[in-house]
C-alpha cells in the first residue's frame, strides 16, 4: 500500500516514469541513518546525588499548585484506591517540605491534614448522638468498614509500609473513611517533626 501511494505521488508531481523500485528504496534507506540505542546496563552503578538549590526553587514553584490538586482529588473522589493516592502524595510532599526545610508549607500540608480530620470527628460524632437519640434515618451500619489496609498501617506503625501488598478488596472503604486516614497522617507528621510545626493548629 505504502509503495502503491508513493507511485501515485510520483505521476503527480509529472516526474515520469521513474523505476518505483529504487525511488522506494530510497526513501526506506533514512532508517539506517538513525543512531543505535544505548541503555544503561541493570547493573550499572548509579549515582546519588543530594537535592540542591535548584530542586529546591522548582519544588517551590510547583507545590502549591500540586498541594490543591492532590487535596481535591482526597476530598471529592470516591475511588478508594485513588484516596490512598492522594494522601500519599501529601504525604511525600511533606517530607520534601521538611528535606528542604520549607516549613511554611509543611504547616499548610498538616493543616490540611487536620482540617479534613475535624470535619470527620464532628460528621462522626453528630452521627452517633443523632442515633442515640433516634432522629436520623441514616444510621452507622450504612457506613462500610474500615478498610484492611488501614488497618495493618496502624498495626504496623508506619505510615507505608512497603513490603506489604494489598489487593483492590483490601482498601475497600478507604474514601469513606478519608478523615480518619488524613487524622493518622497528621499526627504521625505531629510526632515525628515537632520542631517543625508553627503553631498549634
Amino acid at each position: 500500500k505504502m509503495k502503491a501511494d508513493l507511485d501515485d505521488v510520483i505521476l503527480q508531481k509529472g516526474m515520469g516514469n521513474v523505476d518505483s523500485d529504487v525511488q522506494f528504496d530510497g526513501f526506506l534507506s533514512k532508517a539506517s541513518d538513525v543512531a543505535a540505542p544505548f541503555f544503561t546496563a541493570a547493573n550499572s552503578t548509579r549515582e546519588i546525588t543530594m537535592a540542591g538549590i535548584h530542586e529546591r526553587d522548582m519544588f517551590l514553584s510547583l507545590s502549591s499548585a500540586a498541594v490543591q490538586a492532590m487535596a481535591g482529588v482526597f476530598v471529592e473522589s470516591w475511588d478508594d484506591a485513588l484516596v490512598i493516592k492522594a494522601l500519599d502524595g501529601l504525604y511525600n510532599a511533606s517530607q520534601i517540605c521538611l528535606y528542604f526545610k520549607l516549613y511554611d508549607q509543611f504547616n499548610e500540608i498538616l493543616s490540611l491534614l487536620l482540617g479534613y480530620a475535624h470535619d470527620y470527628v464532628t460528621s462522626v460524632t453528630a452521627l452517633l448522638l443523632s442515633e442515640s437519640l433516634n432522629d436520623s434515618d441514616f444510621s452507622t451500619e450504612d457506613f462500610p468498614p474500615i478498610s484492611k489496609y488501614f488497618l495493618a498501617k496502624l498495626k504496623s506503625g508506619q505510615f507505608k509500609n512497603p513490603v506489604v501488598h494489598f489487593g483492590p478488596e483490601d482498601v475497600v472503604g478507604s474514601a469513606a473513611h478519608r478523615g480518619l486516614m488524613s487524622l493518622d497522617c497528621a499526627l504521625m507528621l505531629c510526632k515525628s517533626n515537632l520542631s517543625a510545626i508553627n503553631e498549634s493548629w
